[in-house]
């Protein structure tokens, strides 16, 4: 499975920025394509990681490929819990609770901040993909640099996740 990386999420979003900057497209249009965007690449990320490991550790295709089904339906959101619930299948709740406690020690802001990183922007996609364009009223928070600046905090925290799930495939 590959999934786009980072700097070309990064890409689309500033050019999407400079489209609303020239009055091509409108300003809360081009931040719903953003947090989609983003929201799209977190849920693909989470994907890679554990399809990752279902690629590594399991031998029989078929078998894998229903894993791979079970995880992918397993819920549709990227809160934590969500994303919990996915790495679940996977790794032990031992693991787990090893994985939080170096996320914690490798990422200063903490699983806490995290979790609030994930959740902020679940509930962002989630507003934009339920509401519709209102003219004088915007449903969005976050402008293009925090959408970026959040999706390199998420980043930053999948490079530990992912490292210590190759690790557990070894």
């Amino acid at each position: 499975m590959t999934v786009i990386n980072i700097q070309t999420v990064r890409s689309s979003i500033k050019k999407l920025e400079k489209l609303s900057d020239g009055n091509y497209l409108d300003l809360e249009l081009a931040l719903k394509l953003s947090i989609s965007e983003a929201g799209g690449w977190v849920e693909e990320k989470i994907h890679c990681i554990v399809f990752c490991y279902i690629d590594k550790t399991i031998n029989k295709v078929t078998l894998a490929k229903e894993v791979k089904e079970r995880v992918r339906h397993r819920s549709f959101g990227f809160f934590y819990d969500d994303f919990r619930k996915k790495i679940g299948m996977i790794l032990s709740e031992a693991e787990i609770m090893a994985l939080e406690t170096k996320i914690n020690i490798k990422f200063p802001p903490g699983l806490n901040h995290f979790k609030q990183l994930l959740g902020e922007l679940s509930n962002e996609r989630n507003n934009c993909q339920h509401s519709y364009i209102r003219s004088g009223r915007s449903v969005i928070r976050f402008g293009f640099s925090q959408i970026i600046s959040k999706l390199d905090e998420i980043n930053s925290v999948f490079k530990i996740i992912k490292a210590f799930v190759h690790n557990k495939s070894l």
